[in-house]
């Protein structure tokens, strides 16, 4: 049984053991949508949900595993709607129509959950050894991506002089790339004159899936 500080802060708003972890992950989303960005301690999440900072560091040691949590929840979110927005006729997977379903669907995820993707990319959270966890989320959510480019190589509707991971990384970086300029104002897809470039999500896609289509008379795939 909770004793101390964490006893006090924890029981005036109903948490117990099991739950803070998510307590503070939320906390913390919270502020970096607020903030647009990770400007808070770890002290300041913990406070924030009414528990001690000695509470939230039984669970994260430093403001980097809990910003670690935040963003392998965040992949892990991202590579289910990948997986969902997966179109397929007849039995079998429609690539083009599913490249482009999930490209909405990354950037659909992007405008929902703004606090996990703003941190979800942060280079100090790129040591996988640090945050495995973290590491293995992100890759399965570029593997989910790297399987369906594979799927139109070997069906012959996408280019093969690339690997596929070589096209699968090219996708994501343009995605991402509007993501973000949407994120802090740079475009807006509802833009009115004198503020920031308009944006098109549906131009975006059609200029990466015309980019990746296979070209008549291309040779196969090249180690480049």
């Amino acid at each position: 049984m909770p004793t101390g500080a964490k006893a006090k802060g924890e029981g005036a708003r109903g948490f117990h053991h099991g739950d803070l972890p998510t307590a503070l992950v939320a906390a913390a989303t919270a502020l970096i949508v607020a903030r647009k960005g990770p400007d808070f301690s770890l002290r300041e999440v913990a406070e924030s949900v009414g528990v001690s900072h000695t509470a939230a560091y039984r669970h994260f040691a430093a403001k980097a595993d809990l910003l670690a949590e935040i963003a392998a929840r965040g992949f892990t979110r991202l590579t289910k709607a990948i997986e969902a927005a997966i179109v397929r006729r007849d039995g079998a997977v429609d690539v083009v129509a599913s490249l482009d379903k999930t490209g909405l669907a990354y950037l659909d995820f992007a405008e929902r959950h703004p606090g996990a993707y703003r941190v979800m990319f942060l280079a100090e959270l790129c040591d996988a050894t640090r945050h495995p966890g973290l590491a293995e989320a992100a890759n399965r959510a570029l593997a989910s991506l790297v399987v369906l480019v594979a799927a139109g190589q070997e069906d012959g509707t996408l280019r093969a002089d690339r690997p596929a991971a070589t096209l699968a990384a090219a996708v994501w970086a343009t995605v991402h790339g509007h993501a973000v300029l949407t994120l802090d104002g740079q475009i807006r897809e509802v833009a009115t004159p004198g503020e920031a470039p308009p944006a098109d999500r549906r131009l975006l896609l059609d200029m990466i899936l015309g980019g990746i289509a296979a070209r008549p008379g291309a040779s196969g795939v090249t180690d480049r």
